[in-house]
């Protein structure tokens, strides 16, 4: 449980608008999929919302046997059944938990990396998280038109001709990486 009071790092990621969402999105998807949420976020996704309940503790009053009633006659189960029960319970109860955990950091990191205004606007503290990515994606992801064009625009800056040396080589490089990645995503070339 350590992880989940652990500084998240969230450097040089931060969603302030549409201009930041390819990045952002592409750290949010890898961080939703490392802790195996992605399938209940993902629109596409057939088992979008599926999130898991929380699973019932079998009651030992409703069981036959040891330390309960007694009596089959009224319907009751066995003590062996309980026993099944509260095993299967265990492990349905870790998996819920282990889960919740995930979605509570994921969570955490939405709230570090989203600008307070988007957040604002877009989080619903009831809706599940399924939900409150589809607000995010309406409000601010670009359509396919204006990322073409974000991209043509990055890779026409990135490909010019260098007049003087960068002041800072490594954040240069990473930003030309970005460009053309993000023009070869996009479809720029095809």
């Amino acid at each position: 449980m350590a992880f989940l009071h652990a500084t998240i790092a969230t450097e040089g990621v931060k969603l302030t608008g549409p201009e930041t969402w390819r990045r952002w999105h592409h750290e949010f998807q890898a961080e939703a999929v490392v802790r195996r949420l992605w399938d209940y976020i993902d629109p596409a996704s057939l088992r979008r919302g599926q999130f898991r309940a929380e699973p019932l503790e079998p009651r030992r009053a409703d069981y036959a046997g040891p330390n309960g009633p007694q009596s089959r006659q009224q319907g009751l189960r066995s003590y062996k059944e309980y026993e099944v029960d509260v095993s299967l319970y265990l492990g349905n109860y870790t998996r819920y938990e282990t889960e919740r955990r995930n979605i509570e950091w994921l969570a955490t990191w939405v709230r570090q990396t989203v600008s307070p205004a988007i957040f604002q606007t877009t989080w619903k503290p009831m809706e599940p998280l399924d939900s409150w990515y589809e607000a995010l994606v309406t409000r601010v992801s670009l359509t396919k038109d204006r990322a073409k064009s974000r991209a043509y625009k990055q890779y026409k800056e990135a490909v010019k001709p260098l007049t003087n040396p960068p002041l800072n080589w490594a954040e240069w490089v990473a930003n030309w990486d970005l460009a053309v990645h993000d023009a070869v995503s996009t479809g720029l070339f095809a």
